[in-house]
């Protein structure tokens, strides 16, 4: 059984691994949230999670798909649209211009009814401007 010092998170922010995984994924989302993970837990994981009741979860660098192949990045976009239907919740993906083609993923991966309108919000850093 997993255990975890916050009862609720309305949101939770995480990196993303450096490099594409479902179970590299987990681990890190369980250690954001202070929750051990041991390997074959996923289930317990995902109830853990459900728990919490988190409405956004906010995936950040999210450009290191990029480093797996292309089964490995199809991979990783089915696990966040999963847990976002399993958890009830909108994901908030985060990157720099280079994750953007891997945001399409499969044809069906897009906003949910939930989630509402998706936005695409384009940051320039003034000060780095050549």
């Amino acid at each position: 059984m997993l255990t975890v010092g916050a009862a609720h998170a309305l949101i939770i922010a995480l990196q993303m691994p450096t490099s594409p995984g479902e179970r590299r994924f987990y681990v890190k989302l369980l250690e954001t949230v202070g929750a051990p993970c041991r390997p074959g837990e996923r289930v317990a994981a995902l109830e853990l999670l459900k728990r919490m009741g988190p409405k956004v979860i906010v995936v950040d660098e999210v450009h290191h798909l990029l480093a797996g192949s292309g089964r490995e990045q199809r991979v990783a976009l089915n696990l966040l649209k999963y847990l976002s239907n399993e958890l009830q919740c909108c994901m908030v993906a985060v990157g720099t211009r280079t994750g953007d083609s891997s945001s399409r993923g499969p044809a069906n991966f897009g906003p949910a009814r939930r989630c509402g309108v998706r936005y695409a919000i384009t940051i320039t850093d003034h000060e780095n401007r050549h």
